[in-house]
């Protein structure tokens, strides 16, 4: 089982159709603007390359936004080379102004040995730092974490906490992890009531895991004398 997932590259963001102003080189905010139209094709034709020099022009100008996403660009090969170290770094800006997203991606790149040297907890204090700020994705990852003793002492009712914090936010394979923390009793008193009605909301989300567990919560029932 995996212990962390890393944050995949999305070209989801969206944002408000932007006219670029003259002196769009000296300002970050309205560089990085502009590269979200260009990488969702809002109003101008795709373009991930250019995309990635506005992305990285507004990271050069200290956006930690636009430095979190010249290091997915990097980390993932859109629009470049891949360039796992490079990536790597770029977080590393991002997460050294407090940006969230820069402190998981970073944790995550310690956790596995991503364009740095494997560090567990180096991995699990940058998961801290942006869990406390509500990322549901370090949320996750310090839940399973504590659950598995990964990088940090094992602590299964901590890890219940951040996991279950995770899932509220919508996170599947929170959910999915809380479900299985009520079904066997781990860092909380065992519920299979509970541990249902997170294998449905983890379910409704695709996850292959929880389809499995409820299909064997309702095959036991079934078997159970009326």
């Amino acid at each position: 089982m995996a212990i962390v997932t890393r944050r995949r590259y999305s070209n989801s963001v969206t944002g408000k159709h932007i006219i670029a102003p003259r002196d769009v080189r000296a300002n970050g905010k309205a560089l990085k603007r502009l590269a979200v139209q260009f990488q969702n094709g809002e109003g101008v034709k795709r373009d991930y390359r250019l995309a990635l020099r506005l992305f990285r022009a507004a990271a050069e100008d200290g956006d930690a936004d636009a430095q979190f996403t010249v290091g997915t660009y990097l980390e993932h090969g859109v629009g470049t080379n891949k360039d796992e170290r490079q990536a790597a770094e770029w977080y590393r800006r991002a997460a050294d102004q407090g940006n969230a997203a820069g402190r998981y991606s970073l944790g995550v790149c310690y956790a596995e040995g991503v364009g740095v040297a494997q560090d567990h907890r180096r991995a699990v204090s940058l998961f801290k730092l942006a869990a406390e700020q509500g990322d549901s994705d370090a949320e996750w990852a310090l839940g399973v974490a504590y659950r598995f003793g990964r990088g940090i002492s094992q602590d299964q009712r901590k890890g219940f906490q951040w996991l279950l914090k995770a899932a509220r936010q919508g996170v599947a394979a929170a959910q999915f992890s809380v479900g299985l923390c009520y079904s066997r009793g781990e860092g909380v008193e065992r519920n299979m009531a509970e541990a249902e009605r997170w294998y449905q909301k983890a379910a409704r989300q695709g996850d292959s895991g929880a389809r499995h567990n409820l299909k064997l919560l309702r095959a036991e029932r079934k078997r159970q004398p009326v």
